[in-house]
């Protein structure tokens, strides 16, 4: 970290470290540099706490529909699958127009981008050679 003054600080952090990023529960490689950052600590021990704000970039990710359910979608992407929650607020477009998540069909392709929380917040039908 760099302290206010310019100083560049090594702080420890250990497995009991509660790592917060724009209050959220964050593990440490969400966060990054640039980012304004405190941390508690006592003594030489790790940080009990390391909060941490900045502005973290939406992630996207590209898979076939394997479930559509309520609360969720099942992707297949490269890595394997993944279930992202669904929300109140999640949005499903197809060819640029708002549609139902009713919409949604098993082996579609579609880009997901996700909210802080990890939600869908934008559901992207693809073209088939997209």
């Amino acid at each position: 970290l760099r302290a206010l003054d310019g100083v560049d600080v090594q702080v420890a952090i250990g497995p009991g470290t509660r790592i917060r990023l724009n209050g959220r529960p964050a593990r440490l490689a969400d966060i990054r540099p640039g980012f304004v950052a405190e941390t508690v600590r006592r003594g030489a021990r790790p940080a009990l706490r390391l909060r941490a704000f900045g502005r973290v970039a939406p992630v996207t990710e590209q898979g076939r529909i394997l479930a559509v359910r309520d609360t969720a979608l099942v992707l297949r992407i490269a890595a394997g699958r993944v279930r992202i929650p669904l929300a109140a607020t999640t949005v499903v477009r197809r060819q640029g127009r708002l549609v139902a998540l009713r919409n949604l069909r098993v082996g579609m392709r579609v880009g997901v981008t996700r909210a802080d929380d990890g939600s869908a917040a934008v559901v992207r039908v693809l073209r088939a050679g997209a």
